[in-house]
Parts: C-alpha cells; structure tokens; sequence
C-alpha cells in the first residue's frame, strides 16, 4: 500500500474516532427525552448558582464518614439522599447507622421498612431485629431482705411497701434511683445502672437510728441475663447501586481515552517514520521531499489532537470514577 494514500485514511479514522467519543459526552444544549432523564427531582438553578448535591454524592459522603466512625454525621448523609432519590438500600444504612449510635428503637424500624421492601433478605435482618429487641426490654429489679413494711420509693415515685409483689421495671441503660423508708430507721438509698433483659435481685441492709448510720454497699445477684450476640462484625453497608451509572460512564471514557491515546502514539510513530524518509532522498527530488514533510506535519497534527483528546477523556475518567 502507498504511504501517501494511508495517511488520509489514519487522519480520516482519527477524526471520526474523536467526533464519535465528543458526542457521547453530555453536552449542556442538548435535551434528553422525558424517558432518558436521571431520577430524582429537577432542581432549577439560576445562572451562576452551584448545583445542588445529587444522591450519589450524599451517599459516598456518608460512606466515607461511617467508614471513619463517624456515625452521626453519616446517618446525616444517608437521610439526605433518601429523601433525593428513595432508594430501598438506603433505608438499610440508615438503620445500620442507628444500631452503631445504640439507638435500637430507630434502628429496628428501618430494618422494618427495609425488610417489607426486600423480603429476600430476611435470613440477614430477622437476626439483627431480635438482637435489637433485646435492647428495648427492660430490667427487672426485685429487692430482698428488707423490713416488712418499709416504703420504696423508685426515682422519686412511691412504688409500694416491701415485701413488694411486683419487680421494679427500669428502662435499658438508665440510672434506677432506689429509696427505703421505715420509721426508727436510716433511710437506705443506691442507684443500679438497668441492663436491658436482665433480671436482678437487690439484697439490702437497713440500720436503726440508735446505732451509728452506715452506708452498707448492696449485695446485686443477677438472676438472668440475655445471652450475648456471637462476636460477629456487624452487617456492611449496602448501596453500590448508586453508583452505576456513573461508573459505567467513567470506564466508558477511560477505555475511549486509552485508545485515542494509543492510536495518537501510533500515528507520532508514524510521522516520525515519515520524517525520516526525507533524508535519503537526494537534493534534486525536491518535490518529493516536500510531499513527505506535508505527510509527516498533518500525521504529527493528528497525533497531537488524539494525544490530548485522549488525555482529556482520561481526566474526566479519574474525576467521575468513585
């Protein structure tokens, strides 16, 4: 084959090759159809206005800070693009960020909603919602030992007189304030921190008012305890849906930015090839050695545009790629 006529078809090529990835790209004049719009709302900014975040970034956000520990703040992400985009698996985080910031209440019903959403998924969230309903199950305290007849007072409420027929109820992890009152006697007070679903039996001492008042610390037999969950790591998030089309994009470019580059590399190849072909050509062959100088420029023109192309499409590649 001549090398004058290859040249036209490689420049020809690289054209086509370069106007065929500027179209994939989203340009800003162009309106997609009703049906090729992105879900979620449409925000309407005013020119000059930074655009509003989209559910993506919201999630990826939250995912960096959960992955940092840093609950709170990502629970806050996850709630923002639930509300851009309502996606099941977003529910999912959510209840999972609850259950890390030991707020089994919020956290069971998420799981709740997820569930009804993804049925399928019962055989992993069933285990967590039973472990969770322990937590919501209060303490049981009953007290022995006391003198008949002494009044109990339970943070500041009277409860009944011992022996008392019904156990004290305290919520899960809070501080029970337990005061017993009898006439001729020191009042005997002690504060237990409730442990969700254990049942505890308070053993008290009370001392006469004729003898010096003591303090005596309370005798607490734990008569029941929920059994401890499997020392398992807690379920990963979910959510790389979000992030599909943007990768699919991202790839897209990067394997078009490849082969601009690649075929830009090939074509400097070539005008330098070509260059070279003028230097044994005698003197007198002039117009020969002009029509391979022309050859060599627009190949090396050619290389250029499909090297930067290339590279451009490269960077979007990094950008876009979560």
């Amino acid at each position: 084959m001549d090398c004058p006529s290859l040249l036209p078809r490689l420049l020809r090529f690289a054209l086509v090759a370069a106007s065929g990835v500027l179209l994939l790209l989203p340009h800003p004049w162009v309106i997609l159809p009703a049906a090729a719009q992105p879900p979620g709302p449409v925000n309407r900014l005013d020119p000059g206005t930074k655009p509003a975040a989209t559910a993506a970034e919201f999630f990826r956000a939250g995912r960096r800070h959960f992955m940092q520990k840093r609950y709170e703040a990502a629970l806050t992400q996850f709630q923002k693009a639930y509300q851009l985009e309502p996606r099941d698996f977003l529910l999912f985080n959510i209840a999972v960020c609850y259950e890390r910031l030991e707020k089994p209440a919020e956290a069971i019903a998420h799981y709740r909603r997820y569930l009804r959403r993804v049925p399928a998924e019962a055989t992993t969230i069933e285990p967590r919602l039973r472990e969770l309903q322990q937590q919501l199950e209060p303490c049981r305290i009953r007290i022995e030992a006391g003198l008949p007849g002494s009044d109990v007072w339970v943070d500041g409420r009277f409860a009944g007189t011992l022996p008392l027929k019904h156990p004290i109820w305290g919520s899960p992890g809070s501080e029970v304030t337990i005061r017993v009152l009898k006439a001729g006697y020191h009042p005997y007070q002690t504060s237990l921190r409730a442990t969700a679903g254990t049942s505890v039996q308070l053993t008290i001492s009370q001392v006469p008012q004729d003898a010096p008042e003591t303090r005596p610390a309370p005798i607490v037999t734990i008569l029941s305890a929920p059994v401890a969950p499997a020392d398992v790591p807690l379920v990963d998030l979910r959510g790389e849906p979000l992030q599909t089309r943007s990768s699919r994009l991202a790839v897209t470019l990067g394997v078009a930015g490849a082969i601009l580059i690649t075929g830009g590399l090939a074509l400097g190849a070539f005008a330098w090839w070509k260059s070279g072909q003028t230097d044994p050509l005698p003197s007198w062959e002039w117009e020969r050695r002009d029509e391979l100088a022309r050859d060599s420029r627009r190949a090396a023109w050619g290389a250029d545009a499909m090297i930067l192309s290339g590279a451009a499409l490269m960077a979007a590649f990094a950008w876009l790629y979560p």
